[in-house]
């Protein structure tokens, strides 16, 4: 019975782990776009906060997780603090490069690489947290000092296993702004 169960959650994570890469690749690209076109700095990182913050919702429903919205909340900036710290994205350039989005033949030079940035810390902090509710499943809530100490190597392991794949990124995004330029 033992082995069977084991079985059983082996193939539920591996179920789990690709509806995650669906919504993994579906937020990127709504990040990285929403970035990109975001003519105002300081409105990307706003954006990219609520489409985040949906996306984290997404995970929470795939895991069952039922942690408070208190505790989602500080797991997510203790991963989000963790992600920028080990350089998955660099901020204090953020506002320099939103300057140059405003003058017209730096946008898309600056817009990329934020875009980018973006869109990669989104595949890392989701790829985090479901590590944690991996790892927690079935906690009412985790303990906040587990998380502490396990945020290091947890997001260290996502910052690898999420690395960029620059083929497929640019294909999933040609592929909507494909059905964009159809449309009109």
């Amino acid at each position: 019975m033992k082995e069977l169960h084991v079985a059983w959650q082996s193939e539920i994570e591996g179920i789990r782990r690709m509806q995650l890469k669906g919504i993994q690749r579906k937020n990127q690209i709504l990040v990285a776009t929403t970035v990109f076109l975001s003519p105002i700095p300081s409105i990307d990182v706003m954006a990219m906060t609520v489409l985040n913050s949906l996306m984290i919702k997404e995970i929470k429903s795939i895991w069952g997780c039922n942690w408070s919205p208190e505790i989602l909340d500080k797991v997510s900036k203790e991963i989000l603090k963790i992600a920028i710290a080990q350089g998955v994205i660099e901020w204090s350039g953020q506002t320099l490069i939103g300057i140059t989005k405003l003058h017209g033949p730096n946008w898309l030079v600056s817009g990329t690489f934020q875009a980018v940035s973006a869109a990669y810390l989104t595949r890392v902090v989701s790829s985090s947290l479901a590590d944690f509710m991996a790892i927690t499943k079935g906690v009412e809530e985790p303990d906040l000092d587990f998380i502490k100490k396990n945020s290091e190597k947890i997001v260290e392991k996502a910052f690898e296993k999420e690395k960029i794949n620059w083929q497929g990124f640019i294909s999933d995004l040609r592929k909507p702004l494909m059905r964009i330029s159809f449309s009109s």
